[in-house]
């Protein structure tokens, strides 16, 4: 079975991941992500992934990039949620 991982950002701190990351993969606005996410859900759900919702704090985020000595980028974001949801806390 497929999995998939859905990052979720609160509305107060996405401005500061947008500014972290600097990547066009973050829209200007938080609700253009939102839609983002959701069409990505839709169409995970059509195709049978079983989707797994990890939320992102930009302090958690900050303190993984600086821990490992990644640079923020939506790639370390990515990776982030995923060693979040392996159990990982930082």
């Amino acid at each position: 079975m497929l999995s998939g991982i859905s990052i979720r950002i609160e509305s107060a701190e996405y401005q500061q991941f947008k500014l972290a990351i600097g990547d066009p993969r973050l829209p200007l606005s938080y609700v253009q992500w939102l839609g983002d996410r959701s069409g990505e859900k839709q169409r995970w759900i059509e195709q049978g992934v079983t989707i797994h919702e990890v939320v992102a704090r930009i302090d958690e985020y900050l303190r993984y990039c600086g821990s490992g000595g990644v640079r923020p980028s939506f790639s370390a974001l990515e990776e982030f949620a995923a060693a979040k949801l392996g159990g990982i806390k930082f």
